[in-house]
């Protein structure tokens, strides 16, 4: 097994960011038995000043869709994904990337996997996967011809293998980091879920999942969510 380093990307200019990423780091050590290092991402303010020093565009398909979040926290937020990759290339390792709100809720278990490896409970779709099998389950690339990003289009595809369903937990390997920059700094780069996609990368699941979205704020969505879970509320299987 090759060497992995862990990561939760946090929001330096935001106190709730650095406590939410605290306390999932101390979860990561209880619950997941992983040790987890903070990483301080791109934040909404300096975010048109690092798409310009890098010189990459928002790509045309994330200009046209109409999401639940905020356009510079979610390019800010793929920009400190991309940190990740950047960081994965340059020293040649596989790395965790969790958000500031990821919880294990199971523990940490390896698997080397040369893509992304997502261990995050998607937090969308209408996929049941507590229906499926234990173990990886690698994503086919899904060719039929649809309004991928319509959801309510009746000619949508429900296989859901496209892209990961919310980017809170996965392991990348440096090749995929690659092909994920490459792809960036050549089409332009948008919502961090949706932009890492099998068209670009292998995507597997382990199954069960073992994180999921826990917060009691939110810097990208325009709506609230659930409350972080304590060491002590979380549950592992």
């Amino acid at each position: 097994m090759t060497k992995m380093t862990a990561y939760i990307i946090y929001v330096e200019s935001s106190g709730r960011s650095i406590n939410c990423a605290k306390k999932s780091q101390k979860i990561a050590k209880e619950i997941g038995g992983i040790d987890v290092e903070l990483w301080p991402g791109i934040d909404k303010y300096n975010v048109w000043s690092e798409l310009e020093k890098k010189n990459i565009d928002i790509s045309r398909v994330g200009q046209s869709y109409i999401g639940s979040g905020y356009l510079d926290c979610e390019i800010a937020s793929a920009l400190s994904h991309m940190s990740l990759w950047e960081e994965s290339v340059k020293i040649n390792q596989r790395i965790l990337v969790l958000e500031h709100d990821a919880v294990f809720y199971r523990k940490f278990v390896d698997y080397e996997f040369d893509g992304v490896l997502n261990l995050g409970k998607p937090n969308w779709g209408v996929r049941n996967w507590e229906n499926e099998s234990n173990g990886v389950h690698i994503r086919n690339h899904c060719n039929n011809k649809h309004k991928i990003w319509d959801e309510y289009d009746t000619d949508y595809c429900q296989c859901e293998t496209l892209w990961l369903y919310g980017a809170h937990a996965y392991i990348i390997s440096p090749s995929a980091s690659k092909k994920l920059i490459e792809s960036a700094y050549k089409d332009g780069i948008y919502v961090g879920d949706r932009f890492i996609r099998t068209e670009i990368v292998n995507i597997a699941d382990q199954l069960p999942h073992r994180v999921r979205q826990e917060s009691d704020f939110t810097l990208l969505q325009k709506t609230e969510k659930t409350n972080l879970l304590s060491a002590d509320e979380a549950w592992s299987d």
